[in-house]
């Protein structure tokens, strides 16, 4: 028996008190378990309806397993948002192994994006498992047409810290080439009502850029991650309402009256969205 896995599990199932992650990643961390100095666990979970082939030395997949994942409290958010509202579509930038695509998958159409090949091949396993309808596209989105270099490191644990800028994070060392595709070049929507995620480690703005179109011909709703504050400056010259949310994706989505990384900009009035509580837009 897998004693650290086991304990992990039942301290994972007590309710929520502090410091109760971190006690967890002591007994029973995904670094250590990529590095084989404790042993992996494989197993299929589920969330919602959505089932997940999960890996105990993937921090993601990790999350997961004992957490119901880091951003649960944004999966509900958006969970939420398309009960309130009529939403056509969903579009999952920066899809990883489908962490948001397949939940929301049930409800809407669902379009996922990810370059990154082993993370694509992970987000089509669990498609697979689900059968899921899900469309998903092995290329990253930008503002040109180009094939470019992604940088990874063969030494974490976390297939997310991927980016296309490798002094951005510490000690990407490997890179893989992947394809850029601009959004609005291959896609065509009117009128639609668009719940869109965009998490593309560093490259969210060009990512804008590439989808100016459907922005503007469509009701869209988008969370971003982004890193930089000229993502808010490009939201404002396209005349979309924008707030701050605070930094924490895992208990519950605040606003926040300063940038920290976390945006959430609409062009039109959705329903329980949290701008709708929040006063005058920034």
């Amino acid at each position: 028996m897998n004693f650290r896995f086991f304990f992990s599990k039942i301290i994972s199932l007590i309710p929520f008190f502090p410091f109760k992650i971190s006690i967890i990643r002591r007994i029973y961390n995904p670094d250590k378990i990529f590095h084989g100095k404790y042993k992996n666990v494989e197993k299929i979970i589920k969330i919602n309806q959505a089932k997940f082939l999960c890996n105990t030395s993937s921090y993601i997949e990790w999350g997961m397993i004992f957490f119901k994942g880091h951003e649960i409290a944004l999966l509900r958010f958006f969970q939420n948002l398309i009960k309130s509202n009529n939403f056509n579509l969903f579009l999952d930038i920066g899809a990883n192994i489908g962490y948001f695509s397949l939940p929301i998958s049930y409800k809407i159409e669902t379009l996922s994006f990810e370059p990154f090949p082993n993370n694509f091949e992970k987000l089509n396993i669990n498609c697979s498992i689900n059968n899921s309808n899900i469309k998903t596209y092995n290329f990253g989105l930008s503002n040109k047409n180009k094939r470019e270099k992604i940088f990874f490191s063969n030494n974490s644990p976390n297939l997310g810290n991927i980016s296309l800028s490798p002094d951005k994070y510490f000690n990407l060392d490997k890179f893989k080439i992947i394809n850029l595709k601009i959004f609005d070049d291959y896609f065509d929507y009117f009128g639609q009502n668009i719940l869109i995620k965009i998490d593309t480690e560093g490259h969210e703005l060009n990512v804008l850029k590439g989808m100016k179109k459907i922005l503007k011909n469509n009701n869209c709703f988008i969370y971003i991650e982004c890193i930089s504050e000229e993502t808010v400056t490009f939201f404002k010259k396209i005349n979309y309402n924008y707030f701050f949310i605070k930094d924490d994706l895992y208990n519950v989505i605040t606003l926040s009256d300063n940038f920290n990384g976390h945006v959430i900009a609409s062009n039109y009035s959705f329903h329980n969205s949290l701008m709708n509580f929040a006063g005058t837009p920034k």
